[in-house]
């Protein structure tokens, strides 16, 4: 290396270490090392399903489900801005907003912070408000999901959340106000990294949680805080309800201008340009026009749904076409082997085509189709939509017209078997079960639990729902004669002990667990008690 390159090496590396320095001294002056501890604009697109905007300087982290879990659980959050109308901005001009929809989740943000001092004594915090129901009033936390919040601090600068090191605050859980978290730690290095976690334990309609004002501090400094909106309610521990896995951090995503407002978009106005789509380089997407948009009333809003673009793919050079020929559209179609049935769902407050979508086991593509909907997606409260579901509608019979009797035969038709006696059994929905893994039990299928309990996605079972569960049909045994004597191996009736289930005692026996319900009367089949007698045969 010459002696101009080690200067200009000398001047690049002086000007970087001042440039971090100067970053450090401006963060430091009010005793904030945070970049952007407001979760003001601009906010970045950092890609997913749903999307996930995040303010600049902050970057998403979530957590997988485990495998073979239901599909409701851990599933990834929806990141936005705050919306101004909702009030829940704690201070400046925006907050960061998470939420799910009839899932649960286990993620957050987290940031890198450069330059502290090794050794220093850090305290990181923030405000967060939590509303989690099972209903639309959004001032008040009904039937909750368990929703609890936790910051923490790895003092490595590690960006695992997973790892160890990790000092994390207690687990608390508070709802519907201002409520502040902290945590301390002491710096191992110049780089500590800060994570904000919110856990969602039960798949409520609604879990929401919003992120503003927060700091990271040396020990005796204090940034100036800005008054809250809300009363603060005392935090109030309880104990962890998740476990944690490694997930890789999240890949570098690309800016987005920011998003200030919702606004409604009326159905004749062109909808807002997003970022272009891949193009398939053989066929022609026409987006289709809707035959009928309902217009916005004083008390509906129209509810933000994904954004799509249609493309169109343009060849070079002038294309020979017949003049009475005309141009061929290729127009998209719901696959009828996949999507048997449709419902017609109205549109509620907080809907979007996507929600749905994942709701009813459906796609956007197929909800779009169906309802004729532009690629922007915009629909109404209130609105019906037909949602193409996978399961087929129920069978019904059909009666045979009056006059038409069966072709006489010469010899008599054989008497009739015995009609089919059709039992249900009411069963409560337990951790980690699964319409299939029920059916496998009760020997029946997916479809027919379905069927009789209204379900139109098979994958979406709740923790505690009552299902009422189609046993195999019984056929009314012939009478015994007066000599018959029992099976062989098994004894006639069972004492039931510590640990038995009626599953286990269907198996242990060899007895079918429908007849040992009607042997016995059982109503409800979780329920059987220590020391209770069962017959058997």
């Amino acid at each position: 290396m010459n002696r101009l390159s080690r200067l200009r090496f000398m001047a690049i590396l002086c000007l970087s270490f001042a440039l971090l320095l100067g970053s450090f001294m401006a963060r430091a002056q009010d005793g904030n090392l945070l970049v952007n501890p407001g979760f003001e604009d601009p906010y970045v697109n950092q890609g997913g399903d749903p999307v996930r905007q995040v303010a600049e300087g902050w970057l998403p982290w979530h957590l997988p489900p485990p495998p073979d879990a239901p599909t409701y659980m851990n599933q990834q959050p929806e990141y936005l801005p705050a919306r101004p109308d909702t009030a829940r901005i704690r201070s400046g001009q925006n907050a960061q907003f998470i939420t799910s929809f009839f899932a649960t989740f286990n993620g957050g943000v987290y940031q890198v912070v450069e330059g502290v001092p090794a050794g220093a004594e850090l305290t990181f915090s923030t405000y967060a408000y939590v509303w989690s129901s099972a209903f639309d009033n959004v001032d008040v936390s009904e039937l909750d999901g368990d929703v609890v919040v936790q910051v923490g601090i790895d003092p490595t600068g590690g960006t695992n959340p997973s790892s160890a090191a990790i000092v994390w605050s207690p687990v608390t859980e508070q709802y519907d106000a201002w409520n502040r978290y902290a945590v301390t730690a002491t710096a191992q290095g110049s780089t500590v990294t800060v994570f904000i976690r919110g856990v969602v334990g039960a798949p409520a309609k609604n879990n929401n949680i919003y992120l503003d004002d927060a700091s990271l501090t040396v020990a005796g400094q204090q940034p100036p805080q800005e008054e809250p909106t809300a009363t603060e309610v005392p935090p109030t521990e309880v104990p962890p309800t998740a476990t944690f896995t490694e997930v890789p951090p999240t890949a570098t995503a690309t800016e987005v201008p920011p998003t200030e407002t919702f606004t409604p978009v009326p159905p004749a106005e062109t909808a807002t340009e997003a970022p272009p789509t891949e193009v398939l380089p053989t066929e022609t997407f026409t987006a289709i026009p809707p035959t009928q948009e309902m217009p916005p009333t004083a008390t509906d809003t129209p509810v933000p749904s994904a954004t799509f673009t249609a493309t169109a793919v343009v060849t070079e050079g002038p294309t020979a076409t017949p003049s009475n020929t005309p141009t061929a559209t290729l127009q998209p179609t719901i696959d009828p082997t996949v999507f048997k049935s449709t419902i017609t769902h109205i549109v509620q407050p907080g809907d979007t085509v996507q929600r749905l979508a994942i709701l009813y086991g459906s796609t956007i593509d197929a909800i779009l189709i169906a309802n004729n909907l532009s690629p922007q997606a915009l629909i109404y409260v209130g609105q019906p939509l037909i949602i193409p579901v996978r399961l087929p509608a129920p069978a019904t019979l059909t009666p045979t017209p009056l006059g038409q009797q069966p072709p006489a035969t010469a010899t008599p038709l054989p008497p009739p078997p015995p009609t089919p006696v059709p039992v249900t059994v009411t069963y409560v929905v337990q951790v980690g079960d699964t319409l299939s893994r029920i059916a496998a039990r009760f020997n029946t299928t997916v479809q027919a639990i379905a069927q009789l309990n209204g379900i139109v996605n098979p994958d979406r079972i709740l923790l505690g729902q009552v299902l009422q569960i189609p046993l195999s049909n019984v056929v009314p045994p012939p009478a015994a004669p007066p000599t018959a004597t029992p099976a062989p191996n098994v004894p006639l009736t069972y004492t039931v002990r510590p640990g038995d289930t009626l599953f286990r005692i269907s198996i242990q026996f060899n007895v079918p667990i429908g007849q040992l319900i009607q042997l016995n009367g059982i109503v409800d089949p979780n329920r059987i008690f220590i020391g209770q007698v069962l017959r058997l045969q």
